[in-house]
């Protein structure tokens, strides 16, 4: 897990990762070997479709793995809620959607896919302190759901957040970013 201050490059990282940063001159070397990267954006990208079309994707449809993301995700009281359930139509952009429902069906479907790297860019941020602080400590980080996980947060509200951050796989930057002239 990355966790940096905002405009610190964190968003910038999850795309070079990605192979989405356009580079002026050099190389770019990432030595991991994925065979399918999934990815939820700062800014959840869905269709107007269901919910379900937009968790599964292009992804063959497998109930329990389904049922287990949607658990995972806290999506079961929402969709509950919603007059057609998981064949409701959620609008263009999720506009039918808060931004927190936005942000946890965007997540689903990263989770959902069976990825080898999963690429979190501030995937919690549209979500309250409790509910991320639920989401934090559910299986989102089981290796059931993916066996690689690469998360970036740059705003984390709950002391659960706070707290997965004393592990070794979790690198911090320093308060005040360091800038420096050449290759980094």
């Amino acid at each position: 897990m990355l966790v940096g201050p905002v405009a610190s490059g964190n968003s910038s990282l999850c795309q070079a990762l990605l192979g989405e940063v356009p580079i002026t001159s050099g190389v770019t070397i990432t030595t991991f070997k994925a065979k399918q990267t999934a990815y939820s954006a700062q800014k959840p990208f869905l269709s107007d479709a269901t919910i379900k079309e937009n968790i599964i994707g292009y992804s063959s449809f497998d109930q329990v793995r389904y049922d287990a993301v949607v658990n995972t995700t806290l999506l079961q009281q929402d969709v509950a809620d919603m007059p057609s359930g998981h064949e409701t139509k959620i609008g263009d952009g999720g506009s039918m959607l808060s931004g927190g429902q936005r942000q946890r069906v965007s997540l689903a479907r990263a989770l959902y896919l069976k990825a080898d790297l999963l690429i979190l860019d501030d995937a919690l941020s549209g979500l309250d302190a409790n509910t991320e602080s639920k989401v934090l400590t559910a299986r989102i980080w089981s290796r059931r759901l993916n066996p690689k996980t690469k998360c970036n947060c740059s705003s984390l509200h709950s002391q659960e957040a706070k707290s997965c951050l004393s592990g070794p796989s979790h690198y911090s930057p320093p308060q005040r970013p360091t800038c420096r002239r050449g290759t980094t």
